[in-house]
């Protein structure tokens, strides 16, 4: 996972005026949860989950869209499964 070199802007701004949720249409207010140990900012529409966390002077995003489920497996059990396995190091 890379992130965006956030320069001379603070990560508010990034997230109000250049991150993907600001882009997307149709999206619900960010929110902040706490994903092991760490604060990202989240938000979503009914096929798109969007989440946004700044580390080390970059802002990393990260989106899931929905498809279809596959194998029994839904939307909800990937992001489930990605909010395990998320970790800065």
């Amino acid at each position: 996972m890379s992130g965006t070199t956030l320069k001379d802007k603070d990560f508010q701004t990034f997230l109000a005026n250049d991150s993907v949720a600001a882009r997307t249409r149709g999206v619900s207010p960010l929110v902040t949860k706490k994903i092991n140990g760490y604060t990202w900012y989240t938000c979503s529409n009914s096929r798109f989950y969007y989440y946004a966390a700044e580390f080390a002077g970059r802002a990393y995003e990260i989106e899931i869209y929905y498809a279809s489920d596959a194998d029994g497996v839904t939307l909800e059990d990937t992001r489930s499964l990605l909010e395990k396995t998320l970790f800065f190091e």
